[in-house]
């Protein structure tokens, strides 16, 4: 079965396999690849103002999908994040439903320290994950664009260039996305994200490193409401959990529409469930 499938069986959507293969449940004598654990995915940054978790419902291969029971109690469900001082519980959204949030200022990330995420559904399943925030951010100062070859000069598209941080193993997300800021009251309006991608830095250290995809990127131009339009470059360097997930989710992308491809694993250090808890430093700055 093409993994495409598996996943819109596992999951509402593609944002988000897993260690030891998937859960196994016996239906009339027959183990056939089956689970109702959560799908969560959860990213802890030192640069956000508010920490998310997401619970996702996962349908089994076999049985009833349980999506109104799942969207009128999910809210019900407790999750936490830990350090070695304090737990928090974070407070569930009513729309969308799945989503639980904490303010930064109850909840302090910080860099090079470890954190427990703990779930706990509404039907009593468990899942639980930890991750390491890296210690270094990448110097935006030192971040440049060169331009690749575009066929209308109206939309220039450029690679993104980083020196890589030295004396350590590193993994790297770029993320280019469009929108307004108004930077006298720090509002921001996005309006597009193109979406990233990872890169490790075997055989780069110390070193520039280039993105292999272009990204779409106009120079900052003003609007009439106070807002200005612009380009925001984000450079993450992330733990390995955020670089094997969605470097997995890279080769499907790839893999997607090829119908004699093999079936992709999406990368899980979710204990009692699917989907990601991962950590990574941003630095951000306007081309």
């Amino acid at each position: 079965m093409k993994i495409r499938l598996l996943l819109l069986l596992f999951l509402n959507f593609l944002i988000s396999g897993c260690e030891g293969g998937f859960l196994s449940v016996e239906e009339k004598s027959v183990n056939i690849p089956s689970s109702t654990a959560p799908t969560i995915t959860a990213f802890l940054c030192p640069q956000d103002s508010v920490h998310t978790v997401r619970l996702y419902r996962t349908i089994p291969v076999v049985g009833a999908d349980n999506l109104r029971e799942w969207n009128a109690n999910v809210g019900k469900g407790v999750v936490t994040l830990s350090d070695e001082i304090q737990t928090v519980t974070l407070q569930p959204e009513k729309n969308p439903v799945g989503v639980f949030r904490i303010k930064a200022k109850d909840f302090r990330v910080m860099a090079g320290k470890t954190y427990k995420l703990n779930v706990v559904t509404y039907d009593g399943q468990k899942a639980e994950a930890t991750c390491t925030i890296p210690l270094s951010k990448i110097d935006i100062r030192k971040a440049n664009t060169k331009l690749a070859n575009s066929a209308d000069p109206s939309d220039p598209i450029y690679f993104v260039t980083w020196i890589d941080i030295a004396n350590e193993q590193n993994y790297y997300a770029v993320n280019v996305v469009q929108g307004q800021v108004n930077f006298t009251t720090g509002e921001r309006r996005v309006s597009y994200d193109s979406g990233g991608e990872v890169i490790a830095d075997v055989g780069f250290e110390g070193k520039e490193l280039i993105t292999k995809r272009s990204f779409l990127m106009q120079k900052r131009r003003n609007a009439s409401d106070g807002f200005s339009f612009v380009s925001e470059i984000q450079l993450l360097n992330t733990d390995i959990n955020f670089y094997r997930y969605h470097k997995d989710l890279e080769i499907l992308q790839i893999s997607d529409d090829n119908p004699l491809s093999e079936p992709t694993n999406i990368y899980s250090n979710i204990k009692g469930g699917f989907g990601v808890f991962a950590g990574f430093t941003r630095a951000s700055g306007y081309f």
